[in-house]
Protein backbone atom coordinates (compact mmCIF):
# COMPACT_ATOMS: atom_id res chain seq x y z
CA UNK A 1 0.00 0.00 0.00
CA UNK A 2 1.59 3.35 -1.30
CA UNK A 3 -0.16 6.00 0.61
CA UNK A 4 0.23 7.84 4.14
CA UNK A 5 1.33 4.35 6.18
CA UNK A 6 -0.62 1.94 7.82
CA UNK A 7 -1.18 1.22 11.27
CA UNK A 8 0.42 -2.14 12.11
CA UNK A 9 -1.28 -2.74 15.34
CA UNK A 10 -5.01 -2.61 13.95
CA UNK A 11 -7.22 -5.18 14.57
CA UNK A 12 -8.24 -5.82 10.84
CA UNK A 13 -4.44 -7.15 9.68
CA UNK A 14 -4.11 -9.62 11.83
CA UNK A 15 -0.08 -9.16 12.29
CA UNK A 16 -0.05 -9.21 8.37
CA UNK A 17 1.52 -5.83 8.22
CA UNK A 18 5.16 -5.16 7.60
CA UNK A 19 7.24 -1.86 7.25
CA UNK A 20 8.40 -0.97 4.45
CA UNK A 21 9.66 2.48 3.32
CA UNK A 22 8.83 5.99 4.48
CA UNK A 23 9.87 8.85 2.39
CA UNK A 24 9.63 11.06 5.68
CA UNK A 25 13.01 10.41 8.20
CA UNK A 26 10.65 11.24 11.15
CA UNK A 27 7.96 9.54 10.41
CA UNK A 28 7.80 5.46 10.02
CA UNK A 29 5.94 3.48 7.36
CA UNK A 30 3.59 1.89 9.96
CA UNK A 31 2.02 5.05 11.88
CA UNK A 32 -0.46 6.46 9.71
CA UNK A 33 -1.05 9.97 11.30
CA UNK A 34 -4.46 11.04 8.76
CA UNK A 35 -5.82 7.44 8.77
CA UNK A 36 -5.91 7.08 4.89
CA UNK A 37 -3.61 4.72 4.56
CA UNK A 38 -5.11 2.54 7.01
CA UNK A 39 -8.34 2.76 5.19
CA UNK A 40 -6.99 1.72 1.67
CA UNK A 41 -5.06 -1.63 3.56
CA UNK A 42 -8.64 -2.68 4.73
CA UNK A 43 -10.49 -2.49 1.59
CA UNK A 44 -7.52 -3.89 0.19
CA UNK A 45 -6.53 -6.56 2.53
CA UNK A 46 -8.84 -6.27 6.29
CA UNK A 47 -10.01 -9.02 7.95
CA UNK A 48 -13.64 -8.28 7.62
CA UNK A 49 -14.05 -6.20 4.02
CA UNK A 50 -11.14 -6.80 2.21
CA UNK A 51 -10.84 -8.36 -0.91
CA UNK A 52 -7.57 -10.28 0.16
CA UNK A 53 -7.92 -11.44 3.43
CA UNK A 54 -4.85 -12.87 4.06
CA UNK A 55 -2.34 -11.17 2.37
CA UNK A 56 1.07 -9.70 3.88
CA UNK A 57 0.28 -5.57 3.70
CA UNK A 58 3.91 -4.27 3.01
CA UNK A 59 3.09 -0.54 4.42
CA UNK A 60 5.22 2.44 1.94
CA UNK A 61 4.35 5.83 3.28
CA UNK A 62 4.58 8.14 0.09
CA UNK A 63 2.41 11.31 1.78
CA UNK A 64 1.68 12.92 4.84
CA UNK A 65 -1.56 15.37 4.68
CA UNK A 66 -3.42 16.37 2.03
CA UNK A 67 -0.62 16.21 -1.14
CA UNK A 68 1.46 13.80 -2.71
CA UNK A 69 5.19 15.05 -3.68
CA UNK A 70 6.40 13.55 -7.03
CA UNK A 71 9.64 13.76 -5.34
CA UNK A 72 8.59 11.18 -2.69
CA UNK A 73 6.18 9.41 -4.45
CA UNK A 74 8.81 8.62 -7.34
CA UNK A 75 11.15 7.50 -3.89
CA UNK A 76 8.40 5.33 -2.66
CA UNK A 77 8.20 3.42 -6.44
CA UNK A 78 11.69 3.06 -6.65
CA UNK A 79 11.47 1.36 -3.02
CA UNK A 80 8.83 -0.68 -4.45
CA UNK A 81 10.63 -2.16 -7.84
CA UNK A 82 14.03 -2.49 -5.77
CA UNK A 83 12.19 -4.39 -2.72
CA UNK A 84 10.11 -6.75 -5.64
CA UNK A 85 13.41 -7.53 -7.43
CA UNK A 86 15.35 -8.69 -4.23
CA UNK A 87 12.68 -11.41 -3.12
CA UNK A 88 13.68 -14.67 -4.13
CA UNK A 89 11.63 -15.95 -5.50
CA UNK A 90 9.38 -13.17 -6.90
CA UNK A 91 6.61 -13.38 -5.53
CA UNK A 92 3.30 -12.29 -7.27
CA UNK A 93 2.64 -8.45 -5.66
CA UNK A 94 0.20 -5.69 -6.25
CA UNK A 95 0.81 -2.11 -5.59
CA UNK A 96 -2.64 -0.17 -4.59
CA UNK A 97 -1.66 3.79 -4.64
CA UNK A 98 -4.72 5.75 -3.64
CA UNK A 99 -3.33 9.05 -4.02
CA UNK A 100 -3.26 11.47 -6.94
CA UNK A 101 -1.06 14.38 -7.60
CA UNK A 102 -0.45 16.67 -10.90
CA UNK A 103 0.98 14.76 -14.41
CA UNK A 104 4.40 13.69 -13.93
CA UNK A 105 5.77 12.04 -16.97
CA UNK A 106 8.62 10.93 -14.70
CA UNK A 107 6.29 8.71 -12.37
CA UNK A 108 4.82 7.64 -15.45
CA UNK A 109 8.06 6.36 -16.77
CA UNK A 110 8.48 4.54 -13.37
CA UNK A 111 5.04 2.86 -13.63
CA UNK A 112 5.84 1.14 -16.88
CA UNK A 113 9.22 0.18 -15.15
CA UNK A 114 6.79 -1.60 -12.59
CA UNK A 115 4.78 -3.12 -14.82
CA UNK A 116 7.46 -4.49 -16.92
CA UNK A 117 8.58 -6.64 -13.88
CA UNK A 118 5.62 -7.69 -13.14
CA UNK A 119 4.35 -5.67 -10.59
CA UNK A 120 0.27 -5.35 -11.09
CA UNK A 121 -0.14 -1.27 -9.99
CA UNK A 122 -4.25 -0.32 -9.58
CA UNK A 123 -4.53 3.64 -8.95
CA UNK A 124 -7.29 5.57 -7.61
CA UNK A 125 -8.52 7.88 -10.73
CA UNK A 126 -9.07 10.62 -7.73
CA UNK A 127 -11.43 11.90 -5.67
CA UNK A 128 -11.34 15.72 -6.95
CA UNK A 129 -13.72 15.37 -9.90
CA UNK A 130 -11.28 15.92 -12.35
CA UNK A 131 -10.32 14.13 -15.65
CA UNK A 132 -7.88 11.22 -14.45
CA UNK A 133 -5.99 12.01 -17.48
CA UNK A 134 -4.52 14.46 -15.81
CA UNK A 135 -3.04 13.29 -12.96
CA UNK A 136 -0.29 10.91 -12.16
CA UNK A 137 -0.61 7.70 -11.44
CA UNK A 138 -3.99 7.67 -13.00
CA UNK A 139 -3.08 8.41 -16.51
CA UNK A 140 -0.14 5.62 -16.86
CA UNK A 141 -1.06 3.14 -19.30
CA UNK A 142 0.55 0.48 -17.17
CA UNK A 143 -1.95 0.85 -14.17
CA UNK A 144 -5.62 -0.27 -13.74
CA UNK A 145 -7.54 3.18 -12.73
CA UNK A 146 -10.26 2.94 -10.55
CA UNK A 147 -13.13 4.95 -9.93
CA UNK A 148 -16.47 5.33 -9.57
CA UNK A 149 -19.10 6.05 -11.81
CA UNK A 150 -22.95 5.13 -12.22
CA UNK A 151 -24.37 2.12 -14.55
CA UNK A 152 -24.48 4.33 -16.70
CA UNK A 153 -20.73 4.84 -17.33
CA UNK A 154 -21.45 8.86 -15.83
CA UNK A 155 -19.75 9.95 -13.26
CA UNK A 156 -20.90 9.31 -9.72
CA UNK A 157 -21.26 12.34 -7.04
Amino acid sequence: IVDSGVHSTHDEFGGRVQAGFSAFADSPATVDEDGHGTHVAGLAAGRTYGSAKDATIISVKATQGESTSVPNLLSALNWVIHNHLSRKPIQPSVVVIASAGSYSAAVNLLLARAEKIGLHIVVSAGNDNDNACRKSPASSPSVLTVGSTTRHDEESL
